[in-house]
């Protein structure tokens, strides 16, 4: 399934402002039209926008990362792990370096002020929100690719003289669209779906099993390179070796999990690429 696509810049920039004034006023005892009128309060405002804004982008960043190699639904475990190391753990020390940086310039020592025991109690409970809503947004990326990727049953394609595939036929909505084969990067098997990626980045679901697409392909332009994995020689850009003679095969578009060759598929592949 694609990469979920975190587009979501306004909402940080009004949520970087609204965290950034609750935890500039927080404690302050005047009305809101005092405080606008107070000159330090834009200075705070401006230093906690940016640092608000710095740590959303960053947990974003993580997030975007992490779901390149680390996806929550084939490793829970590692995901976990890593999510609260890199996605609330290290934010939370940036949070504290940034504001420890901010207080310096004003001439103040950090440790001196109300900071640790009010303002950055709360800024870990926003981070720990935020993780919790780029999780949300995880898993409704994925509900709403799944509905725009309908099992079809897409039509091969196949040449005058019916002996060479050209283009597969899929849905995509109420569209039908002709996928030329020299278009596709490769077939893979994620859950109980298989799917086509271009190289365009795009995914298409696809009623046939890996094995039925493979027999309707040429061999020397499709390599099943394990289970859940049929490669196009255009999408290979290069191997590396593995313990216990197995290759790890990269290709592009970037898949999410390392695509590992067997001992027995090793030669193969390298004669297929020769």
């Amino acid at each position: 399934m694609g990469l979920i696509r975190y587009r979501d810049l306004s909402l940080r920039i009004i949520a970087s402002v609204l965290a950034a004034h609750f935890i500039v006023v927080y404690g302050v005892e005047k009305s809101f039209f005092q405080i606008l009128l107070t000159p330090i309060y834009y200075v705070a405002m401006t230093a906690s926008v940016t640092i608000a804004f710095i740590l959303i982008s960053f947990v974003r960043w993580v997030y975007i990362k992490l779901d390149r190699k680390f996806d929550w639904v084939a490793k829970p475990l590692e995901r976990t792990a890593l999510q609260v190391l890199l996605g609330f753990i290290a934010p939370g020390i940036l949070a504290f370096v940034l504001a420890f940086i901010y207080f310096s310039l004003r001439g103040m020592n950090i440790l001196k002020t109300l900071y640790l025991r009010f303002d950055y109690p709360i800024i870990l409970l926003l981070i720990l929100f935020l993780n919790l809503y780029y999780l949300a947004y995880y898993f409704y990326g994925r509900m709403r690719i799944a509905e725009t990727m309908v099992p079809n049953s897409p039509v091969i394609e196949t040449d005058n003289s019916g002996s060479e595939v050209k283009s597969f036929l899929v849905n995509q909505g109420v569209k039908n669209l002709p996928i030329p084969l020299k278009n596709i990067a490769y077939f893979f098997r994620e859950g109980d779906l298989n799917f086509m990626r271009t190289f365009e980045g795009e995914d298409f679901v696809v009623s046939y099993s890996l094995d039925e697409i493979q027999q309707n392909l040429k061999e020397a332009d499709f390599f099943r390179a394990n289970r859940q994995m049929l490669v196009s020689r255009k999408a290979c850009r290069h191997f590396e070796a593995l313990p216990y003679n197995k290759l790890e095969l990269f290709v592009e578009p970037n898949y999410k999990l390392p695509i590992v060759i067997s001992q027995k598929r090793n030669k193969s592949l390298k004669e297929w690429l020769n």
